[in-house]
């Protein structure tokens, strides 16, 4: 599935702002958001996401920046990435990297 998540604003919410997962592969283009101030991650993608782009955000705020369960390393382009609780956290397959 290539879904195409463009130019939103994305603030205030109880939750995983952009969540990307499910039995199907899931091939998210997310381009130009501001995902601001949310209560869990800016943008979580699970073990189905593969071959995507995360490209010209702003991602502030939030308890996790980009947050992956199992997923593809996703293509990371000129994104601003900056006082989340955490900002990178990979937990991809069968290692972990935690706390950029």
């Amino acid at each position: 599935v290539r879904a195409k998540i463009y130019g939103n604003i994305i603030t205030a919410n109880k939750g995983n702002e952009i969540g990307c997962y499910g039995d199907d592969p899931v091939q998210p283009d997310i381009i130009g958001n501001n995902i601001i101030g949310n209560s869990k991650s800016g943008i979580h993608f699970g073990k189905n996401s593969v071959g995507f782009l995360i490209i010209n955000n702003i991602i502030v705020q939030n308890d996790v920046g980009i947050d992956s369960t199992e997923g593809d390393i996703p293509d990371l382009q000129f994104n601003n990435v900056w006082n989340n609780g955490v900002n990178y956290n990979w937990r991809i397959r069968f290692w972990s990297m935690k706390g950029c």
